[in-house]
């Protein structure tokens, strides 16, 4: 049977040889990148200076392909950071069972000096039992870790970490990808107050009127315009352009409650994907502790699972987020008042799901916490 210091070793050799594997295609799709698009730039000289169909096919065709590498470009990315935390958490290992030197987190800040234990055992600090078990990437982690340290638990809830600590021990790729997700999100303290602050605050807009508006004036608008094209009259064609004015007018009142919704966006937008790698891989695990189960049960609310409902938020915010875009937001707005659908769907979003935030990220923190005690045990 390997001892702890081998499985860290072989596990860094095979992780560090996936590290090499990204970081060699994400080389390599970034130069197909460059070549694609000085192509497209030819392409497009060429087409504007002889006209010739192929070219402008074939220009097309290359600015598809080069969004494509875009986004396969993030996923290797993703993919390479990942695979370099896990080099670096295994790193970590080796030099603390071969030197004792952890270069963990020692939670100064967890201290108090007015503890009835805590400074006496030296539970915070540098050299201390919260940084030899410190494996947490998360803050709310690190806070749930030091709680456990700090207070007293009843012995039925002892039995139910033991038990918890006991199954997740056997568990030692699963607990180091959950770490290597949580590190690759670089969560701030900022971004999670942020995100608490706003899964509290209700979203009352849009009403209801706007909603029907929303539904009512692009109907019109089309009926308009067909009508108009099969049966050419002066009627149906005087009213697309008011209606068109209308739509944007509508569009534009609901333009400050979209902008005070994302004032929050880019740190909502990164935590919710950190924190949706994560919700999967414990909605994905099969646990048999009793609390390890109660705890994946808690990630799911109204039918849908966490990791669905904050994917499912992302794409929302992603949707608001192109308010910032004059010429699409015009666009789209005057045809199908798109941002007060877009606002209507976070209304729902929130009503059903912001309530359950932070639950759903205590359920992390409370993992982080036991998968740091696994790692000691």
């Amino acid at each position: 049977m390997k001892t702890s210091l081998e499985n860290y070793k072989t596990l860094l050799k095979e992780h560090s040889n996936s590290l090499e594997k990204f970081i060699s295609k994400n080389k390599q799709v970034t130069a197909l990148r460059l070549i694609i698009a000085a192509l497209i730039l030819v392409l497009g000289y060429l087409y504007l200076d002889q006209f010739h169909l192929a070219y402008l096919a074939t220009m097309i065709a290359g600015i598809i392909g080069f969004f494509f590498l875009v986004q396969l470009h993030e996923k290797l990315k993703l993919k390479k950071n990942y695979y370099q935390a896990l080099v670096e958490i295994n790193q970590q290992e080796i030099t603390f069972l071969e030197t004792g030197e952890a270069s963990f987190e020692g939670g100064e800040i967890h201290h108090e000096a007015q503890h009835f234990y805590a400074q006496d055992l030296d539970f915070f600090g540098t050299s201390s039992l919260f940084q030899f078990l410190n494996r947490t990437a998360l803050v709310i982690g690190e806070q749930k870790l030091a709680l456990h340290l700090k207070n007293l638990a009843t012995k039925n809830e002892i039995l139910l970490r033991q038990d918890a600590i006991k199954e997740l021990n056997t568990k030692l790729d699963w607990r180091q990808s959950y770490w290597a997700m949580a590190k690759v999100g670089q969560e701030k303290e900022k971004t999670y107050k942020s995100l608490l602050l706003w899964s509290k605050q209700e979203l009352k807009h849009p009403a209801t009127f706007y909603r029907v508006l929303g539904f009512a004036l692009p109907t019109f608008l089309f009926i308009s315009i067909a009508v108009t094209y099969l049966l050419p009259g002066q009627f149906w064609g005087s009213l697309i352009q008011p209606l068109i004015i209308t739509d944007l007018l509508v569009a534009f009142s609901q333009v400050k409650y979209i902008r005070n919704e994302l004032q929050y966006s880019d740190e909502i937008k990164n935590s919710l994907k950190s924190y949706a790698y994560l919700f999967t891989h414990i909605e994905n695990e099969t646990f048999e502790s009793e609390k390890l189960t109660n705890l994946q049960k808690q990630l799911k609310q109204n039918g849908k699972n966490a990791s669905k409902a904050t994917r499912e938020l992302a794409k929302i915010y992603a949707n608001l987020d192109n308010v910032s875009n004059p010429f699409g937001a015009i666009l789209f707005n005057a045809l199908t008042l798109y941002h007060v659908h877009s606002l209507h769907k976070l209304k729902l979003w929130k009503a059903r799901y912001a309530p359950s935030i932070e639950q759903w990220i205590q359920v992390l923190g409370e993992f982080e916490a036991l998968n740091s005690l696994s790692n000691f045990s």
